[in-house]
This record gives structure tokens, sequence and C-alpha cells, in this order.
């Protein structure tokens, strides 16, 4: 169980009754939240959150009958979070929407449209939906800046009302809807925790949100879990648009992104000092891809310890984690199995079971504790290897089916590669694998054709890579985390 957990009766616990009285017992004064604006720091402690919460409620008028869907729509910021709380403990459904793709078919069944500023209240209300829209921005700074006296009534909701309805991120196919409950992502966030038992200390760690705020992700594991952990989240400046400057001016001691930012921080440290467990950085978590070598070196060298995590929105984020340290390629910690959540090989595919597995899916199947994925892989001595999905396998002619993201994870080990899909292609008569490599001006192709010859002399025949196409840098479509969007069947075209 996990230490700052400790005493939770899990049949009963929900997040108001976390927040409303485990977190200001545990944690007391410190800080929770903090913000700079206008050059003046702003912060609220734990003490106080509850008081801050409950007047967004009153603030926000969440009226809404118990189990209705209220949505939101905005940009990572503190008043953002403060808003999220403030429908989770309403006993409301919290629907985050994603401001480039504004799936117009569900925020038909919202009663309440949250909405950070007037131009995105504007777009809402070009739909024409009945939705009443509200503007939580200025409603939760005020609350911030003079919470409420009083406690607000945990008994309403139960661990199994749906908190969150939270969309997959369609990277085989078109997206679709998951319904998290209470009791699943507490049990996600405690299963995470064993797996940062004793890596971090609770209460004595800062860290900067950085991940779009609509992924069940950035919800669970940026969001929720830092606070449970009695983390302080430090949005930096707000006066400053950009996330690499509001990161250099936090300079956290854990960060929890995708890999592909992560390297971005890390390389934009380094430049600017060197040792980044000087400047304060000592772990960084990702999700939604895989580690490569690069990122394993480099945390390594800087002193960065890194947890790699596996999981998808139908197991409510994690399931599997693994802790490198030092540069090792051998995790030092891996986890697979806890009381809140279990993974396992069944045949080649990966299947997860236990609390942290969610309800299901929006008006359709629901999971009863049990999710099979379409991922391939196998577990051994503890630890998980994933080698593909079944649903984005390159069938050749010969009958042969070749895992792009093994190719890929292999090419991306060559230094001149960066960007690269693999995909299959038609070549007269017959299919053969084509890579796809995002390339920027001044790039060596010379280099580059040579790497994916070493890689070929490496592989059997149908694995080699037999075309490359040139792409421009940003041109492969990817998913909200940064993850290569594919089609549901890769075939030879």
């Amino acid at each position: 169980m996990p230490r700052c957990l400790s005493n939770v009766d899990y049949e009963s616990a929900t997040f108001p009754m976390l927040l409303a009285r485990l977190l200001p017992a545990r944690y007391g004064d410190g800080q929770a939240i903090s913000y700079r604006e206008k050059g003046e720091t702003h912060s609220v402690s734990y003490s106080a959150l509850p008081g801050v919460v409950l007047a967004a409620m009153q603030r926000l008028t969440l009226s809404a009958r118990h189990g209705d869907t209220i949505a939101i729509l905005g940009e990572n910021t503190s008043f953002w979070l403060v808003a999220c709380l403030a429908v989770l403990c309403s006993g409301i459904t919290l629907l985050p929407v994603d401001g480039l793709h504004i799936d117009t078919v569900m925020l038909t069944r919202c009663s309440v449209v949250l909405c950070e500023d007037s131009v995105s209240a504007n777009k809402i209300a070009e739909m024409g939906l009945r939705a009443r829209v509200v503007l939580y921005d200025e409603a939760c700074r005020a609350s911030m800046e003079k919470p409420a006296a009083s406690d607000f009534d945990t008994a309403k909701v139960d661990p199994g009302d749906v908190a969150v309805i939270a969309s997959t991120s369609g990277t085989s196919g078109e997206s679709k809807w998951v319904l998290l409950t209470h009791e699943n992502m507490l049990a996600s966030i405690s299963h995470t925790m064993l797996a940062i038992d004793g890596v971090l200390q609770p209460q004595k760690e800062t860290l900067f949100p950085c991940m779009p705020p609509f992924h069940a992700y950035s919800i669970v594991c940026g969001l929720l879990l830092p606070l449970l952990y009695g983390s302080n989240l430090d949005y930096g400046s707000l006066d400053v648009p950009s996330v690499p400057s509001r990161f250099l001016a936090v300079v956290p001691s854990c960060l929890i992104t995708v890999p592909t930012m992560l390297k971005s921080f890390t390389r934009l440290l380094a430049g600017r000092g060197g040792d980044l467990t000087a400047r304060g950085l000592k772990f960084a978590a990702v999700g939604g891809a895989p580690v490569d070598c690069e990122l394993i070196d480099l945390t390594g060298r800087l002193g960065v310890t890194l947890l790699s995590g596996y999981g998808l929105t139908e197991c409510t984020v994690l399931a599997y984690a693994e802790i490198f340290a030092d540069g090792e390629r051998v995790p030092f910690k891996t986890l697979a199995d806890s009381v809140f959540c279990h993974v396992r090989a069944v045949d080649g595919v990966i299947e997860v079971y236990g609390r942290a597995v969610a309800k299901g899916y929006f008006e359709g199947d629901e999971f009863n504790g049990h999710f099979v994925t379409s991922d391939l892989g196998c577990l051994k001595n503890g630890r998980l290897r994933v080698s593909g999905r079944a649903d984005s396998l390159i069938v050749l002619e010969n009958g042969g089916k070749i895992a792009p993201e093994a190719v890929e994870s292999q090419l991306s080990d060559f230094p001149s590669i960066g960007e690269v899909r693999i995909i299959g292609v038609r070549e007269g008569s017959r299919s053969v694998i084509c890579a796809q490599i995002e390339v920027s001006d001044g790039f060596d192709r010379d280099a580059v054709i040579s790497d994916v010859g070493k890689y070929n002399q490496k592989v059997t025949t149908q694995e080699r890579v037999m075309k490359i196409e040139w792409m421009r840098g940003g041109t492969l479509a990817r998913t909200a985390l940064g993850k290569l969007k594919r089609s549901p069947v890769n075939e030879g075209r």
C-alpha cells in the first residue's frame, strides 16, 4: 500500500473525501498549487484547498443533478485544475474537451460547458448547443484568492460513480470515450504510487504541469496523483505563453510528460547549465509512447531517474512501470502487479485486470475489471515487452506480419534518424516496408541512408526497409500526446 495513502478505506474512498479530509490532515500548510501572474506569486495550501474548491463550486453555480455531465475546455492552468476539482467534488461527471478536435455529439450530452475565455465560449456558442456556457477562469481565480469558509458535502459521491469521461488517443483508428469511476482513478494512482514509492518523497516534490489537460494521462498522473502525493503543482508564470520558458523558471524536481517533450526539456536545461540535478530536476515519468535508448542515456548522464509507463485509457492510464537510473538499459525496478492492477500476456496479447480497469466504453461494453488490449507482447522475469499492436500490423503478400513499432524503435536508435513511421507499400508486384522519415533543412541524407542500411543488415529479409519517403518535419499525423497516428489496418498499399 502506498505509504502516503495508508489507512485509506478503498471501498468508500472518493476524491471529495480525500480532498476534504485526508489531504488537509496529511499535508496541512504545505503548498498544493502555485503560479505567478503580473509579478506576484499566488499559492494555495492543502488545508485551504477544500475551501477553494467549494468557492469554485458556488461561483460556477454547479447545480447540475448528480450524474449529469459537464464539459470543460481550456489550457493547462491552475484555474483549469480548480474547475476540474469543483466538478469532481460536485458528484458531476467531467468531460475534458480537446479544443482542436471538439466532439459536438458528446457536447450535446452536457448540461454545462465550462470555458476558459470568451474566445472558446464563442466557439461553443456558435455550435448552437443547449448547454449553458460558463467562463471559469475568473471564477476560479477569485476562489483561490478568497476561499469559502465552510466544507463541502462528501456523502453525495460514491466510489462507483463515473468521475471522468475520457477520450482514447485514436492512434490506430477512431477515438472512443471511456468511463472512469472514482474507484478506477484512485486505484490507478495508488498503483502508480507503488512504483515511485521510495524514489520520490511525499510533500517534498515540485511538479510542473505541461501536458494537454483533456487527456486521461494528464488528469490522473499529471494532476491528481501529485496532489495525493503532497506535491506542489507549480504552473510558473501565466504571463509567459511559452511552455519551455515557464519550465525554465520553475525547474521542478519531477516532471510527468511524454518522451518527445522530455527530450526537449532535458536538452534545453542541459544547454543552460549542464547538471540537471544541481538545477533541481531529479525524476521524470513518461507515458504515451515507449522510451528509446537515447532518452535513457540522456537522463542517465544528467542524473535524472526515469520512469517509463505502459497503459491505456481503458485501464485508467498506467498498468505497468519500469524505472531506469544512471543510464542503465535494464530497469532497477518494475511493477506489473499490485492489489490494484495486474498485467498478463495471454497468447501474445496483453491483458489488464483489477480495480484500475475502467468501467467501460460510453454507451458500449462494460469491462468488469478485465480488459483485453490490442497490444502484442510478453512478460518475462517481471518485465513487460511490447512488440506492437494487432490492429497496426503490416500484412505482406506472403502472409508475413510486421509490427511497425518494433522497426521504428530500432531505427530511432540511430543518431541520424529522428521521427519515423513504418508503413507497408506496393512496389511492383510485391509489398515492402517503407520508412517515412521526417527531416529538416540541411539534414544528412547519406547518413540516414547508411543507418537504414545498417538496420537492414541486422534483420530478416521481410523486415528490411526497401523504400524511404522523405517527410517535412511535423507533417506526420500525431495524437494530442505526440503519438504517431496509424490506419486501423496497415497493409501494403
